[in-house]
């Protein structure tokens, strides 16, 4: 998994992969601190799967702050090269590894 600091390398990265499962996150936010346990197991899903797997925490970078945070903290999105993202939707009991790794694999 790959932390990307700002736009400019999170477009890069986006750009350069074919599928990438982007994790949004905040230091500040106590569902992503939950959640942080869970993220080695869809790390190493990903990298079984060859999907390019990175978080971004939206506060390191004015512009991606400005294009994701309508969408909250956590969130996953899927991309496909530098297309629009799809987002993975929030379960009511929270996301988990099991969750992350079941939508994937159903991915279309």
């Amino acid at each position: 998994m790959k932390h990307l600091q700002n736009h400019k390398e999170f477009l890069e990265f986006l750009r350069s992969n074919k599928r990438t499962l982007t994790y949004f996150f905040s230091n500040s936010c106590i569902k992503c601190k939950e959640f942080s346990n869970e993220l080695e197991k869809v790390d190493r899903f990903c990298f079984v799967e060859k999907i390019e797997f990175c978080k971004v925490n939206i506060y390191d970078d004015l512009v991606l702050n400005s294009l994701f945070k309508e969408y909250g903290v956590p969130t996953f999105i899927v991309f496909e090269g530098d297309q629009d993202g799809k987002e993975i939707p929030y379960p009511k009991e929270g996301y988990t590894a099991e969750y992350i790794i079941n939508y994937m694999r159903n991915y279309e």
